[in-house]
């Protein structure tokens, strides 16, 4: 039998302090399996001292410059005895096309967000702006997307609907992509007795920029100000990213919102979850996303949600049980969702409130999350090898 007590499991995440909801879920798959590996850049003390209390999981530091061609060097030497090879952004996409061959270790890649759907999505935003290093970019990302299809036993996506877009745009068959819900540290994030604001805030967290959608957002405030909610406030809080900051300085002049609109460079975490208890409702209209951070833990705080019709927020709510969606860039249906939200009898808002909180904390929980893998690992390594 294929016991996880003897796996050897291998995760790569360069930047840790970006990503610690994501290493707290691993520190809980570590209890689970004989040994977790992640490879990184470097380990800050305070994270240190956050793994220290999980002895299965070991850190790997292999430094910033040249990290993915150290993380295969590293997997080279260590090949022989690992079990389960996890990769995240593709890093060690070519490492693992070239090991089709050795099938004692099973390959799995999450896919945190689609460069095709990216490009689907946000080139029917407002004025988009590609210079050539972006373009780049893209294009490099979306080459990786092909490696990582031909060469990993599974791809991950994180809801419903990026299975599909991945499928259109590269050569994968849809048995060999699977659904991950993406982490939120419930422990952290979690409802608290609700300190509302005087007046109503509709709140956005995350960058300031075109593919957020932040147009129709100021724009429907704007309306509402005008018409059922006089009294509603507006709290932007993220950076504001250079090549966008004229377009959105023009964007809110233009909304004559005044005081009723503030903007926050940015906020310490406690800051945020401050601004998640006292917001009325999250509006998030982005043009794509692959499962937003700043949405998953304003439902985790308590706070309800507007929300996008696209793939990364379904896979939030796939029955639309809590969250209000709305189409993209559709000014009227905002507006309207937006009304609807702030309108709702206090009774009905708490119980949406509350399916969202159990949402976050049923599926999303870091617990959760890592006993999720661990199917997905098992799964796999009870298959035969993929030809």
């Amino acid at each position: 039998m294929d016991d996880p007590q003897r796996w050897t499991v291998v995760w790569n995440l360069p930047t840790l302090p970006e990503y610690r909801d994501r290493l707290q879920m691993l520190a809980r798959l570590s209890a689970q399996v004989g040994r977790l590996y992640v490879l990184t850049s470097a380990v800050p003390p305070e994270i240190a001292a956050e793994v220290a209390g999980w002895p299965r999981l070991r850190l790997v530091v292999l430094g910033r410059p040249w990290f993915r061609q150290r993380a295969h060097g590293w997997l080279d030497a260590h090949h022989a005895r690992l079990s389960i090879v996890h990769d995240t952004f593709g890093h060690l996409a070519e490492w693992m096309l070239a090991r089709r061959g050795a099938r004692a270790v099973r390959y799995v890649s999450t896919q945190y967000t689609s460069n095709a759907g990216w490009l689907d999505g946000v080139r029917r935003g407002p004025e988009m702006v590609f210079d050539a290093h972006y373009a780049a970019l893209r294009m490099l990302t979306y080459w990786s997307d092909r490696v990582v299809c031909a060469a990993a036993d599974e791809v991950l996506v994180l809801g419903p609907g990026h299975d599909r877009e991945l499928c259109r745009h590269h050569p994968i068959e849809p048995a060999r992509v699977g659904v991950l819900p993406s982490e939120v540290d419930v422990a952290r994030f979690r409802p608290a007795p609700r300190r509302l604001s005087a007046d109503p805030v509709v709140l956005f967290t995350g960058r300031l920029q075109r593919t957020k959608g932040l147009d129709v957002l100021i724009r429907a405030v704007a309306a509402l100000r005008r018409g059922p909610c006089p009294r509603v406030r507006l709290v932007l809080i993220g950076r504001v990213l250079p090549r966008d900051a004229s377009w959105l300085d023009r964007l809110i002049e233009e909304s004559a919102l005044g005081e009723a609109l503030e903007v926050i460079p940015g906020l310490p975490q406690d800051g945020l979850i401050e601004w998640y208890r006292r917001a009325t409702v999250l509006g998030f209209p982005s043009l794509f996303e692959g499962s937003p951070r700043s949405v998953r833990e304003a439902l985790a705080c308590g706070c309800r949600a507007v929300l996008s019709d696209i793939p990364g927020h379904r896979g939030i709510d796939p029955d639309g049980q809590f969250v209000r969606f709305a189409p993209v860039g559709d000014a009227a249906a905002w507006y309207a969702a937006l009304a609807a939200a702030l309108a709702e009898p206090p009774v009905a808002a708490a119980a949406r409130a509350a399916a969202g909180v159990a949402r976050m904390r049923d599926v999303h929980g870091l617990a959760a999350v890592s006993t999720h893998l661990l199917g997905v690992y098992r799964r796999l390594r009870s298959e035969p090898p993929r030809p």
